[in-house]
């Protein structure tokens, strides 16, 4: 009998010791959450700054650990042809570390990890429809030489369209690895990329900010940059970022990129530092 009662109690004990683990599992979920009260708190601060939130906010802030990269080179000859459907009429000059193909207003320069391509165009595109449809061509294009961008997010500009695409690292965006595609009133097209390639994930995952708190320590930055008397934060992404790409650093932290106005932000995640 003593032996069956010893079996109950361990059974019993075993299944306490679960269910606390089990609540202790749901309340870590719940912790790492920016639920709908949280949300309508950020919204309800910024209004007292006319400041809209107008995107959704990154619901999850589970903990992220540091990413190391490499540098890249680009072969210009492939992104000659990629841009230009004739190349034997591109003139191609040589500018210290810059490379520069220019056909008539068409140019295309290559200044190390950065490419910039501005195209001008006899009619503005002003729809998100067909921008969107154009951007993902140039960027089909771009993913089939290297990387992979994704989409990321779009909005108005005071020059007229842009779109964001980054290459996704553990399911976040790295936003140096970006893609933009503006497309302006006055028609012309700007391209701007930068590539480096991945190679490793370092060291254990570390919390992070969440992202009203990361919304929170933009507040004052958007206040000083803002021309009219009214804001709007068109869009908050978490990634990677390294400020200072360029340099040797195999540690770049997690960030949060706001949007607003048309300014971009960059906030540390790990704290809440904005660069």
């Amino acid at each position: 009998m003593e032996w069956k009662k010893a079996v109950n109690y361990t059974i019993v004990f075993l299944f306490f010791v679960n269910a606390v683990l089990f609540g202790l599992n749901m309340y870590k979920k719940i912790d790492v959450t920016v639920g709908q009260s949280r949300q309508n708190g950020i919204v309800a601060l910024l209004g007292k700054d006319n400041i809209t939130l107008g995107c959704d906010l990154p619901a999850k802030y589970s903990p992220m650990a540091y990413i190391a990269t490499e540098s890249f080179t680009f072969d210009p000859l492939k992104l000659r042809d990629l841009f230009f459907a004739d190349s034997s009429k591109v003139i191609r000059t040589d500018d210290k570390n810059k490379i520069i193909f220019a056909y008539n207003e068409d140019v295309l320069t290559i200044d190390k990890s950065d490419v910039k391509y501005v195209k001008k165009s006899d009619k503005p595109i002003t729809d998100m429809e067909t921008a969107k449809s154009v951007a993902n061509e140039y960027v089909s294009n771009i993913n089939s030489l290297f990387g992979k961008y994704d989409y990321a997010c779009s909005y108005a500009t005071k020059d007229g369209i842009k779109l964001c695409y980054y290459e996704k690292v553990n399911g976040y965006g790295f936003f140096n690895n970006y893609f933009t595609v503006g497309f302006n009133k006055d028609g012309s097209q700007e391209i701007n990329f930068s590539y480096r390639t991945v190679v490793k994930q370092n060291g254990s995952k570390k919390d992070i900010l969440a992202s009203d708190e990361a919304v929170f320590a933009v507040i004052n930055p958007i206040k000083d940059n803002r021309k009219a008397g009214k804001s709007i934060i068109q869009d908050v992404s978490l990634g990677y970022y390294d400020k200072d790409i360029l340099a040797d650093d195999d540690s770049i932290l997690p960030y949060y990129k706001i949007v607003a106005d048309g300014n971009t932000y960059f906030v540390n995640a790990r704290t809440g530092r904005v660069d």
